[in-house]
């Protein structure tokens, strides 16, 4: 997306954790794919053990106010995102999945899933007083078909989804029949079909440093500012960040790398309220005198306004964040003739069976299930600045980054590397440019030094967010100083690593597939402890280079240095 947001995190006021916190809690954010706390309160019915299970039990689900909105928002009018169009039937959906308890091990096993777009149930809703008439839902991957109704609350606040009956569930081995119950829950849809809530890929993530508190009050003082890149699409030949995206933001215990809780906030109204700011410069001694200076200036100003210098006109914008626990334990569906799914009093069959569970977990005769904790943290408060940059003009540069010039002369192209949007190109001078091939600038999106000799390999590596670049020595000097692999930081070109090759020169570079996210292979990593021997079966090689010299042609693989503290 040609834009990015810079997002300066505060503090974290309310902070209400009962585990270790001084100098281990961070905070974490992320661009995901729809809002995670749709989510964030789900409904589990009682379990079945029988072929064709019957739950007739009702699971009350809290709309959120912002499902309906739609239309051309100030934002969408400036070409910063793309046009939120009526949630159609794929996006927002009444999801249930099916397990079995304590299938294997212990452990709960997922069954199968089914889905009702919201629309249609809520539609359903106003057709009779009552529940609506029942409606089968196919579920997947099996053969099986799923009966609900809907109904409002009084309030209208509230979906309520009544789970009847299934039949054709997978069962398990020998008897072919599951311990089955249902969680009921809101879930956006990715692209792929799938609930975003579970989604294994993701972008990278921003961590901040352990924050400090402020004297013995319990305000967490974090002050940490990122860049980070908008997911963008091209529609209609306007490049643009997607509609449906948010950015989530995590308090996490960081030596347990336990998520305490979290909050969202839509892309969609960031930028329409940085865009609505435009226009509303603070009247400050500079800006009287640079509007003087203008005034007296001999020359035109332009008719048209840079298109690409618009968020220069638009101020930060400060939002405070209230953060919930999205793995709270379920809440319970009603049986029928129940009025309240958070009285205290269950019917007797549930306390009899929990009471049996809990007595063969005590004689060592069944392995407990780790089950869902609620940690107590709700409510905590972040604030947070957000400001639009644009990534023609670099502003998200810090010092660390190289300075941007005009080259003295033309240069050939070396190598190249392609993204979706854009190319990443190696000179002979040892400058890189990263050029539009949208159509919408000829000028390049950055241009910085990268090595003192020709640019001979580069490589883009999208899991760890960076560029690769190898400069080609060519006699004894310059492979002392620049027989290297640089890792350059693809949000803020900043230098992150380099890499000696010992005098050989890299003909070319290539990323591999890690064949696992890179938060799972950090958790194993973890797990593994600070043994070199378990951590190199564990962390995959992620680069090979093809080097040259005088002695020996090799291919090299270079793993990830994942320094777990």
């Amino acid at each position: 997306c040609p834009k990015q947001l810079r997002c300066r995190v505060e503090c974290c006021n309310k902070v209400k954790y009962d585990g270790e916190t001084k100098n281990n809690l961070q905070v974490r954010m992320q661009m995901v794919e729809g809002n995670p706390m749709v989510s964030a309160e789900a409904v589990q019915t009682t379990p079945k053990q029988m072929a064709k299970p019957v739950w007739k039990q009702k699971c009350q689900l809290p709309v959120p106010d912002e499902l309906l909105n739609c239309g051309r928002t100030l934002s969408v009018r400036k070409g910063w995102v793309h046009e939120q169009h009526a949630r159609d039937a794929s996006s927002l959906v009444v999801c249930v999945d099916i397990y079995d308890r304590e299938a294997k091990d212990g452990l709960d096993k997922f069954l199968c899933r089914g889905s009702v777009p919201f629309r249609e149930a809520w539609e359903a809703t106003k057709v009779s007083k009552g529940f609506s008439t029942p409606k089968t839902v196919d579920l997947t991957p099996s053969d099986g078909k799923l009966q609900l109704s809907f109904s409002s609350a009084i309030n209208k606040d509230y979906l309520i989804v009544n789970v009847l009956s299934a039949d054709k569930l997978p069962g398990r081995e020998p008897s072919g029949v599951a311990n089955a119950y249902c969680v009921v829950r809101l879930a956006d849809l990715g692209q792929l079909g799938d609930p975003t809530d579970q989604a294994s890929a993701s972008l990278p993530s921003a961590a901040s440093m352990p924050g400090d508190f402020l004297d013995a009050s319990r305000s967490l003082l974090v002050q940490q500012e990122d860049v980070l890149d908008l997911p963008g699409a091209c529609q209609d030949g306007l490049v643009a960040a997607r509609a449906g995206w948010h950015l989530k933001f995590d308090v996490v215990d960081k030596k347990k790398q336990l998520v305490l809780c979290s909050s969202s906030i839509s892309v969609q109204q960031v930028l329409d309220e940085i865009s609505a700011t435009e226009g509303k410069d603070p009247v400050t001694n500079i800006a009287i005198r640079e509007r003087i200076e203008d005034a007296m200036s001999a020359f035109q100003r332009p008719s048209s306004p840079d298109p690409f210098a618009d968020e220069e006109r638009c101020l930060p914008i400060n939002k405070r964040l209230v953060m919930k626990q999205l793995d709270k334990p379920f809440k319970k569906s009603t049986e029928p003739g129940e009025m309240d799914p958070s009285s205290p009093s269950k019917p007797r069959q549930s306390q009899v069976a929990e009471a049996f569970g809990s007595a063969l977990v005590t004689l060592g005769l069944k392995s407990g299930a780790k089950e869902r904790e609620d940690l107590g943290t709700d409510g905590m408060e972040l604030h947070v600045s957000f400001e639009v940059v644009s990534r023609w003009k670099g502003l998200q540069r810090t010092s660390r980054c190289p300075s941007s010039s005009w080259m003295p002369g033309p240069s050939p192209i070396r190598c190249l590397a392609t993204l979706a949007n854009s190319i990443v190109a190696g000179y002979e001078d040892g400058n890189v440019f990263v050029w539009d091939v949208t159509g919408q600038s000829a000028s390049p999106l950055h241009q910085f030094q990268a090595h003192k000799v020709p640019v001979s390999a580069i490589a883009v590596l999208t899991p760890l967010n960076c560029v690769v670049t190898a400069g080609e020595v060519r006699n004894g000097l310059e492979g002392f100083s620049e027989s290297l692999l640089r890792l350059w930081s693809s949000v803020g070109l900043e230098l992150r690593q380099s890499v000696s090759l010992h005098g050989q020169v890299a003909r070319c570079v290539r990323p591999l597939a890690l064949g696992a996210p890179i938060e799972e292979i950090m958790k194993a990593v973890e797990a593994a402890g600070k043994s070199l021997e378990k951590r190199d079966k564990i962390v995959p090689p992620c680069l090979a280079v093809g080097t040259d010299s005088r002695q020996a042609k090799q291919v090299r693989l270079l793993r990830m240095n994942l320094d777990v503290e």
